[in-house]
């Protein structure tokens, strides 16, 4: 059947004349080619055209080098409907074989059909065009054998071809997709992260290397799949302090999310979302929160698609202010949004219990600690039911308990808190890292406190140094509060 935009034009016209005879033309090619090739279907089959072509090189050239290529149908079929030889074929097949080659998904599939036809036309072993290139002989056997051939098959092969591409990249797109898991999982060893001790010094060059727009180049045709892997290197970059290049590699995955998928589609906003990250960190706190909000409007209308996106986008504000010291303003985003941002989470989700523990965290700020405990315990019983008891968010949770307990003058609660956060932070991130030292040095006070100053001045000395080192101390408190 032709297209249904050709079809009318061909059922309005007598391609091959009116003659119920060959035309000249076709007489001609047919009596100076070497080798015929007939594409075999059930339309084929009841052709007269292709009958009369066929009888013609035949009644010139006989049998020999006839090539049938079956795409449809059956050859000598019980059941006429499902012939697919044309009627001199056969009359000719009953008698003498005739190479046939078939297309068909079952039987020899495209590929190897057409190599059968190329190795019969030009007189090639089969396996000898099976074992080389496969792709760069057969073109040139192709061109070689249309000399020499009268009927067209090009367009069926076409549409084999165009199929095969089809197939050729959904299995591109998936190979794309399992690369971009692969260095999901492999990349995800190497972070600091993973707590596994491996030197910045060492990690750096690599996140560098597989950074290099070369490395990505075969993404180029996936901009999900590039846009993913950008993401992982810019995350990478960030836990290395390189904030630079995590926000050049943000900046190019934003604008390759909105020119191919939209401003407001889930990749763009998702972009949009750790460019602000990466410009916070990056010491751009300002263009960070003109992001924020923008995003705020998208994803806090009614009805928004984009309604699971609220908390994190709210948690990522919330740091942004309490950097700032902007703690009334941060709390009262986030009791604003909190039914609506925790509505559309499933139950147990990680971002709603980190939303209720910056919650938390704002409520200390404003002097409002006795709301907060509550909220942490909550918090910290759902982590440890899914199993996650021992992680850095539910030491992050535990550490904001302990502030509660110690402001209650609960000291031995507070002290269990600020250990077992301790242990946590310490295993995956290292003595150095700021949460180990911050919660150390709550932990010293605590003891302190508590009467165990022997026991307070080994931890001190352990993570600070005898004398402390000002530098360390400075990074656990934080930065003066203003006025203070």
């Amino acid at each position: 059947e032709l297209p249904g935009r050709l079809a009318p034009v061909f059922r309005d016209r007598d391609v091959l004349g009116s003659s119920h005879d060959l035309t000249g033309e076709i007489k001609n090619a047919l009596a100076s080619s070497g080798s015929m090739a007939v594409v075999c279907s059930r339309a084929a089959a009841a052709s007269s055209w292709v009958s009369r072509e066929v009888s013609a090189f035949i009644e010139l050239h006989g049998c020999e080098r006839i090539f049938c290529l079956v795409v449809d149908g059956e050859p000598n079929a019980a059941d006429p409907a499902l012939e697919c030889l044309p009627a001199p074929l056969r009359r000719v097949a009953s008698g003498r074989e005739v190479l046939a080659a078939d297309a068909r998904p079952d039987a020899d599939g495209p590929k190897q059909a057409f190599l059968k036809i190329i190795a019969g036309i030009s007189g090639l072993p089969y396996e000898r065009l099976a074992q080389r290139e496969r792709r760069r002989f057969a073109r040139r056997a192709l061109a070689w054998a249309a000399a020499s051939t009268a009927v067209a098959a090009g367009f069926a092969f076409l549409a084999q071809q165009a199929n095969e591409s089809r197939i050729l990249a959904e299995r591109e797109a998936k190979r794309a997709n399992l690369t971009v898991d692969y260095l999901t999982s492999v990349l995800g060893q190497f972070l600091p992260r993973a707590g596994n001790g491996i030197p910045t010094g060492a990690l750096l060059p690599l996140i560098d290397s597989s950074a290099e727009p070369g490395r990505l180049a075969p993404l180029a045709g996936e901009p999900a799949a590039l846009i993913r892997v950008r993401n992982i290197l810019a995350t990478a970059y960030l836990d290395l302090d390189s904030h630079g290049k995590a926000l050049a590699l943000c900046e190019q995955n934003l604008r390759l999310a909105e020119s191919t998928f939209g401003a407001n589609s889930d990749a763009a906003l998702e972009c949009r979302f750790n460019m602000a990250r990466a410009c916070n960190l990056a010491g751009h706190p300002g263009r960070a929160l003109e992001l924020l909000e923008g995003l705020l409007e998208v994803v806090e209308e009614p009805g928004s698609r984009h309604g699971a996106r609220l908390a994190s986008v709210c948690i990522e504000m919330n740091w942004l202010l309490s950097n700032q010291r902007r703690h009334a303003e941060a709390l009262e985003l986030l009791e604003k949004n909190r039914a609506r941002a925790l509505s559309a989470l499933p139950a147990g989700h990680t971002d709603a219990l980190i939303y209720n523990s910056n919650l938390a965290l704002q409520l200390i700020q404003v002097g409002r600690a006795g709301e907060a405990g509550p909220i942490l315990d909550e918090a910290i019983a759902a982590k440890t039911a899914k199993g996650e008891g021992g992680d850095a968010d539910t030491a992050l949770f535990r550490c904001y308990r302990g502030i509660v307990f110690s402001l209650n003058d609960e000291l031995a609660p507070a002290e269990e808190c600020f250990r077992g956060a301790l242990a946590v932070f310490e295993l995956k991130f290292g003595k150095e890292n700021i949460r180990t030292i911050s919660t150390a040095h709550k932990l010293a006070i605590v003891v302190g406190a508590a009467g165990k100053t022997a026991e307070s001045g080994k931890v001190m000395d352990a993570y600070f140094g005898n004398p402390p080192d000002p530098e360390k101390l400075k990074m656990a408190m934080g930065p003066p509060k203003p006025g203070a």
